[in-house]
């Protein structure tokens, strides 16, 4: 692979495979620290930024997190397989725990130091002007990072996704649970025109998280 003027390695981490410049690349989980060895250990990179986007995440608030147990809050959910260490980050006052696979936190580490950022699309659903019946929805091709705010801050969580039809379901209980009557969906990072209208089938108050304008 060819030397880079970016000196930071930017990859997003899936459960079958990593994205890099836009581009899926399918792995087998088992494989995928090989792979990331041969494609980027010599091309000339001194930082890493990973995003992980996987179900085995997390959200600890920052009063109440412990470095030393961030193996027990995704264990004690059976978030975290056999070969696989927590990684985290910090986004406000919130403290979201990722698992990764050991070799590939492993090769991170002896390559780039203290210089690795890990990154959850959760972090991007917890940060809302508005905190009143408000979801905050970030959709990945396999998933959704969903957080549900009303005053403050109710629900952070990582749901499997397939289609809209799983969202009128999650976001339906949910508004029910806490006694939602006015709840409000706001789309935050990627999404197309497609999409937003089989959302409206559901969610007649739905927004551009980026614009904060009706979608």
């Amino acid at each position: 692979m060819q030397e880079t003027n970016n000196k930071v390695l930017s990859i997003r981490l899936a459960a079958d495979g990593f994205y890099f410049n836009d581009a899926f690349v399918a792995c087998p989980p088992e494989r995928l620290a090989g792979m990331l060895k041969g494609q980027f250990a010599d091309a000339g990179y001194q930082r890493a930024y990973v995003e992980i986007d996987t179900l085995s995440t997390v959200a600890v608030p920052d009063s109440g997190f412990e470095n030393a147990l961030a193996e027990g809050y995704l264990s004690v959910n059976n978030l975290l397989p056999e070969g696989y260490v927590p990684v985290r980050t910090q986004w406000n006052e919130t403290v979201i725990v990722m698992s990764c696979r050991e070799e590939i936190v492993a090769w991170l580490r002896e390559c780039y130091g203290t210089e690795v950022e890990f990154f959850s699309p959760l972090a991007c659903v917890l940060d809302t002007d508005d905190k009143t019946e408000t979801f905050n929805l970030c959709l990945t091709d396999t998933n959704v990072y969903i957080a549900l705010w009303n005053k403050e801050l109710k629900f952070a969580q990582v749901l499997p996704y397939s289609s809209p039809a799983d969202l009128g379901y999650y976001i339906s209980t949910l508004a029910e649970e806490y006694g939602l009557n006015k709840e409000k969906v706001y789309l935050v990072g990627k999404h197309n025109k497609k999409l937003i209208r089989q959302l409206e089938r559901f969610f007649p108050r739905i927004f551009d998280a980026d614009n904060k304008r009706k979608t």
